[in-house]
């Protein structure tokens, strides 16, 4: 298995190398942010896809031109403006792109529970497999003026169109893995790499993918969508994917990998929400109560808290630990401790965090400087919230990325 792994890795460097040779030296890429105008995409409770998908761009866009020497990006939009799915395709080809990005936002027919990030790339064979997907963002023909183009297709373009999809097919499923794999990196549940008949996708005539970065109708997936936090990460997973790409074909030029750090507001924010009835306002924290220490293993001092380190109570992470929690939802205002949300739940702790420039909380149970103890806690409550993830603290802060993953195989 080893050595077929190395057979394809092999594979799609030549393949890579090759495109490049017959385009030029410089690498072009077109990003391209789904719907837009008129064409609002899939919706939450409150915002909207297409702003989400045109914030993620505009990051990943942001990041290749800082740090990729002889790549040029291509936006299909860089503004709330409706495109054509048959004039998205053909920037890209009148470009002579080298690869093609459609960066989504996913949604479910029923339900408010999914999460997780998938990626796609053509499949001819297989147009009908995930069908839910495929008609939400085909439909955007309905927004268009000439729908019949696309059902005027020559039989000679479309045969001519399959051959080349058929060679770029391989190496855009390769390209869809390695943003799957750095999704699951930063701790993003994985929804799979799949193949499908995506219209924008099957008019281009270089590797492409389309890639849906989260649940919008899912209350914990919207407000991390439409973060500072959510926007970075998402887009951070994305150019990382993309700087491994590249690499066998720009040779002697570094990219360097990135790590997900806000530094500015999203090109769109959320409104401001309506008073919740189960706000808690905010309460003078109380003063800490002095503790008898009790001597350590090693002849020095430790609190009873900082030995609970399996407790679903709170404790202190000691001597640069991290400390595990799980987050069972978040809200834009503090949640009284009886809230229904929590379903009962009891010793749930609210953290302030910073969504486009507003205070918002995630809400969440447990403490631990165990990563094996915190899953167990997350087992036992999987029932009342099945969309639970764990989450890593380090000195009271949030810790993402492969900080976060060192974390879980330091402490485990």
């Amino acid at each position: 298995m080893y050595y077929i792994s190395n057979i394809y890795k092999h594979l799609f460097a030549l393949i890579l190398a090759m495109v490049v040779s017959l385009s030029g030296s410089a690498f072009t890429v077109v990003l391209d942010a789904g719907h837009g105008g008129k064409d609002p995409g899939a919706l939450g409770t409150y915002s909207k896809e297409k702003n989400i998908n045109l914030n993620v761009v505009l990051k990943l866009g942001k990041l290749i031109e800082q740090n990729c020497r002889g790549v040029k990006v291509i936006y299909t939009r860089k503004t709330d403006k409706f495109i054509e799915l048959y004039e998205r395709a053909d920037i890209a080809n009148n470009a002579k792109a080298d690869l093609f990005i459609s960066v989504h936002t996913n949604s479910t027919a029923s339900g408010n529970t999914a999460r997780g990030s998938e990626t796609y790339s053509l499949s001819l064979e297989r147009a009908t497999a995930n069908l839910e997907v495929v008609k939400r963002e085909n439909s955007v023909i309905q927004y268009e003026t000439n729908r019949q183009r696309y059902a005027a297709m020559s039989v000679e373009n479309t045969i001519m169109n399959e051959i080349i999809q058929s060679n770029n097919m391989r190496t855009s499923a390769l390209f869809a893995k390695s943003i799957q794999d750095e999704y699951v990196s930063v701790g993003r549940p994985n929804k799979g790499v799949h193949q499908a008949g995506f219209l924008v996708l099957r008019k281009t005539a270089m590797p492409s993918v389309l890639t849906e970065l989260g649940f919008i109708n899912t209350p914990s997936e919207e407000a991390y969508l439409n973060s500072e936090q959510g926007i970075t990460e998402l887009a951070t997973c994305i150019y990382n994917a993309f700087r491994k790409y590249i690499s066998p074909i720009l040779r002697g030029v570094e990219a360097p990998a990135v790590q997900p750090e806000p530094d500015e507001k999203p090109a769109f924010e959320a409104p401001v929400d309506v008073p919740d009835a189960n706000e808690v306002k905010p309460q003078p924290k109380p003063q800490p109560q002095p503790q008898t220490p009790t001597p350590s293993a090693k002849g020095g001092e430790q609190t009873p808290a900082a030995r609970q380190n399996t407790s679903t109570t709170s404790v202190a992470a000691r001597g640069g630990q991290y400390e595990f929690k799980v987050q069972i939802c978040a809200s834009s205002r503090n949640l009284r401790p009886d809230s229904e949300q929590f379903k009962g739940l009891k010793g749930i702790e609210s953290h302030p965090v910073t969504i486009n420039g507003r205070q918002q909380y995630i809400h969440t149970y447990g403490s631990t400087t165990s990563y094996a103890a915190i899953k167990d806690v997350q087992a036992k409550i999987k029932d009342k919230f099945a969309d639970c993830f764990i989450v890593v603290f380090k000195d009271g802060q949030r810790i993402i990325g492969d900080e976060a993953n060192t974390a879980k195989k330091k402490q485990p």
